[in-house]
């Protein structure tokens, strides 16, 4: 894992700016440089006839975005290997163009979310992003409420499935937990009910499955060579990654999307609901 080139897309919005001290850990961390990308965005179609308004309107735009975007990288990013790149055009596919054109090795960015109904559509900015960007991906809902720590990245969570993609999953995780100083542990969610009731009926059949899942991580991380501490409960990934992350004062979850994105929309769906209630940020890989 090496974060060399950090690309943040800036809004000039709070949350944006919530963001930047995670950006500067992660950067002092790596090493890395950082793009920062504004896109002037186009309104949509249906608001204006785009063809209407003049030229003048749009370098206005840029102008300020220009000084807006110097004042961040003077002010914020004091110190750091800083490329200013201003776009125009819709936000997600700029910065998809961005970094596949910078070759981006890590796209940090929060998310504001649109409601529970929008969030499992895919349609807000975020979730295009990690849908098609072909890099990992940094996500905050709340940046503002969990900024980083004096020391870092010190606890991480790294939620595992039973997929092909679990093993690189653990490696990455503990390659991160090796070069920040943090303990790494690792959140399994069994199917199962969440409801009380439904879940007395069935204990025997949920103690197979946790057995069977303590097992199957169990050889996960023989081959991974780790002895990671186990966290697992049954029910929803989003709210049992949730609470074991929140157990453990992880200063970061890790989960995977790989190109799983081909196969359902389910997945993706669980990415975006651990994103939304993670009460830290999120890095999916």
């Amino acid at each position: 894992m090496d974060f060399r080139n950090i690309l943040f897309p800036v809004d000039f919005s709070v949350h944006c700016e919530a963001a930047v001290p995670h950006v500067q850990a992660m950067a002092s961390l790596f090493g890395s440089s950082i793009t920062l990308l504004h896109v002037v965005e186009y309104p949509p179609p249906y608001a204006f006839d785009m063809q209407a308004l003049p030229e003048s309107y749009w370098r206005e735009l840029r102008g300020r975005a220009v000084n807006s975007l110097e004042d961040t990288s003077r002010l914020r990013f004091k110190g750091f290997d800083v490329t200013q790149l201003i776009r125009q055009g819709d936000v997600a596919n700029e910065i998809l163009k961005a970094a596949e054109e910078s070759a981006a090795s890590l796209v940090m960015m929060p998310t504001r979310g649109h409601g529970r109904f929008r969030a499992a559509l895919l349609g807000s900015v975020a979730a295009k992003v990690l849908h098609d960007v072909h890099c990992p991906v940094w996500t905050s809902t709340h940046p503002e409420n969990c900024e980083p720590t004096k020391g870092g990245i010190r606890s991480i969570m790294c939620a595992v499935g039973m997929g092909a993609e679990s093993p690189s999953l653990i490696r990455a995780a503990a390659e991160l937990g090796e070069k920040a100083g943090a303990k790494v542990r690792l959140a399994h969610a069994v199917p199962g009910e969440e409801n009380p009731v439904q879940r007395s009926m069935d204990q025997e059949f949920l103690r197979f499955l946790t057995d069977s899942a303590r097992a199957s991580i169990g050889s996960l991380q023989r081959v991974c060579g780790t002895t990671f501490e186990v966290c697992m409960d049954t029910g929803k990934p989003s709210r049992v990654v949730a609470a074991a992350a929140r157990h453990h004062n992880a200063d970061l979850v890790i989960i995977g999307h790989g190109k799983l994105h081909r196969f359902a929309g389910q997945f993706l769906t669980h990415t975006y609901s651990i994103i939304r209630d993670s009460p830290c940020p999120v890095l999916s890989l």
